[in-house]
């Protein structure tokens, strides 16, 4: 975005995945407002757990770590 002049930014992604975006957009220091998609592709039960276990690993992995 700096290469490019770019000031701000969209940050569009799944609803589960939104948090951890925007976070990581923050960490980068980006001027970002969200717009999370109206569905998902995740949409059992089963699958919609196993996605929010992924991300909250990967939540506290960055909060932890910066990566």
């Amino acid at each position: 975005m700096q290469k490019h002049g770019l000031k701000s930014a969209i940050i569009v992604s799944d609803p589960l995945h939104m948090k951890r975006a925007m976070m990581m957009a923050d960490g980068l220091d980006m001027d970002a407002v969200s717009s999370p998609t109206p569905t998902t592709r995740y949409r059992s039960l089963q699958t919609k757990l196993g996605f929010l276990v992924r991300e909250l690993y990967f939540f506290h992995h960055y909060v932890l770590t910066g990566n």
